[in-house]
């Protein structure tokens, strides 16, 4: 796992500090000990580094404004930055989520699916759809991790969801008719199952996307 712009050697020179110096008691005390850039701290921020120093990651990423000197500047008086703080909603789960896919590419308390769950009635997960019989109707819907367009004229799309993997196919007329929608990073797919020598896969009929407003992560396809 690692965080957005953090090498091995930002890295390992945040490591050598702990070790000379101790822990870092506050994200006062780890930003003027690592010497990070700003960008390397708010990644940091984000992705959870912090969180037992602070409250909220969004106040976080606020006091990080407030204390932030460029590399090499001169360093000024330790004065409490409290009293300029503002008063600023919770950070949210969802935009924690994505959030932590932005600069991890990966959400470690729970998957994207799990919080769209409640908004996608009569939609099954990869979990449900394992015991349903060749040729019977469902809907899924998930993550995009990976397409594929081999020899064979089908195009091959693997679903993400909270519980596992959904493997769907796209015949030729299908990808015709959605080909622009496929590009999009989160599906909802509208089928058939189709138990065939030892496979399971849910055949596309109607594909749509469902609209996100924030970056995640890029799917392994044939481009």
């Amino acid at each position: 796992m690692e965080v957005d712009g953090l090498g091995e050697s930002k890295i390992g020179e945040i490591i050598q500090e702990r070790d000379r110096g101790g822990n870092f008691n506050s994200l006062s005390d780890a930003m003027n000990r690592s010497g990070l850039h700003r960008d390397d701290v708010e990644n940091l921020v984000t992705a959870g580094a912090f969180d037992s120093m602070v409250s909220d990651r969004r106040t976080a990423l606020w006091e990080v404004g407030l204390l932030y000197q460029p590399v090499g500047a001169q360093k000024t008086l330790g004065f409490p930055v409290e009293q300029d703080m503002g008063q600023l909603p919770l950070i949210t789960d969802w935009e924690i989520m994505l959030s932590e896919y932005r600069t991890m590419g990966i959400h470690p308390t729970n998957h994207f699916m799990a919080y769209l769950r409640e908004d996608l009635p009569n939609v099954a997960s990869s979990q449900d759809i394992l015991g349903l019989e060749n040729g019977a109707k469902v809907t899924v819907a998930g993550l995009v991790i990976r397409r594929q367009h081999p020899s064979s004229k089908a195009v091959f799309i693997t679903l993400e969801d909270e519980f596992g993997h959904i493997s769907l196919v796209v015949w030729p007329k299908v990808f015709e008719l959605f080909q622009a929608v496929i590009k999009n990073p989160v599906l909802k797919i509208q089928g058939f199952v189709s138990r065939k020598e030892g496979t399971f896969n849910v055949v596309a009929q109607y594909i749509e996307s469902i609209p996100i407003t924030h970056p995640l992560p890029t799917a392994r396809d044939w481009k």
